[in-house]
This record gives C-alpha cells, sequence and structure tokens, in this order.
C-alpha cells in the first residue's frame, strides 16, 4: 500500500461548518434579548408641542405663543399652527388681524364662544376702517387729480 499524505488545511476543514453554526446560534441570542439602549432619551418642551403637552411647557414659552399668537407679523403658516396645535390660543389667533380667512372660517366652525367673540369683534373693527380707508383713498385721488390737471394744461 501506497502511504499518501494529505497537507493539515484539509484536515481542518471539517471544522468549518461547526463554526459557522457557532456563529449563527451566538447571533439568535443576541437578537432575542432586547438590546439597552446606550444613552438614555431626554426629551424637551418644544414651543409648538400639542396641548396634551402643556403642562410640560414653561410659563415662558406659553407667553412665548401667545405672543406668536397675537402678533400681526406672524406668518400666516404659523398663525394655522398655533391654531391648530394649541385650543387655548385659538381665541388669540382669531382676533389676529394677519388671520388667514380660511383659519377663520375653520375657527367659526368649532363653536367656542370666545373664538366666535374674536371674529365678531374683528368684523366690527373691519366695517368702523373701511369708510375711513375709503374716504382716504378719495382724498388721495383729488390730490392726484390736482397735481396731474396743471401740468396737464400748462
Amino acid at each position: 500500500m501506497e502511504d499518501v499524505r494529505f497537507p493539515v488545511i484539509l484536515w481542518l476543514v471539517p471544522l468549518v461548518p461547526i463554526a459557522a453554526i457557532a456563529v449563527l446560534l451566538r447571533d439568535t441570542r443576541a437578537s432575542a434579548t432586547p438590546a439597552a439602549p446606550a444613552t438614555p432619551t431626554v426629551r424637551r418642551a418644544s414651543a409648538f408641542s400639542p396641548d396634551g403637552d402643556r403642562a410640560a411647557m414653561t410659563s415662558a414659552a406659553i407667553r412665548v405663543l401667545r405672543e406668536r399668537a397675537a402678533s400681526p407679523r406672524s406668518s400666516a403658516h404659523e398663525l394655522e399652527q398655533l391654531a391648530c396645535l394649541h385650543a387655548h390660543l385659538r381665541p388669540v389667533v382669531a382676533a389676529n388681524p394677519a388671520t388667514p380667512a380660511n383659519v377663520l372660517s375653520w375657527l367659526s366652525t368649532l363653536g367656542d364662544v370666545q373664538i366666535d367673540a374674536a371674529i365678531a369683534s374683528r368684523r366690527s373693527v373691519a366695517s368702523v376702517a373701511t369708510p375711513v380707508s375709503g374716504v382716504r383713498r378719495v382724498e388721495a385721488d383729488r390730490v392726484a387729480t390736482a397735481v396731474t390737471v396743471p401740468s396737464l394744461l400748462g
């Protein structure tokens, strides 16, 4: 008989599937247990947090939101977000002259007495202001006509 010698590496080949099975078992055990978060989650109150988190909001945040809701320089989008997210600010948003008509119509459908009163006060202020602005417009037309007529004649 002839003596056959195999390289040492061939003797290790049957061990490869055993090592692969060991790795798979280790991974399945690791995924079965939930991993603890590395760092604790810290949640801060946002200026635009919904009414459910109103207790978590500071008085300074509430004051800032009220100022934004009352400011005529607030954007239409910001007023819409304040009206949707903060029920306690809806009367203030309804009284704001910069509030768009679509937000006012939505607010009027809610049936809140304070909101309806704020919208009614806007209408009364607008009806009083309209004749004054109309008079100013007529006076501006007279001044423009007075300026342009002599320049055409002379």
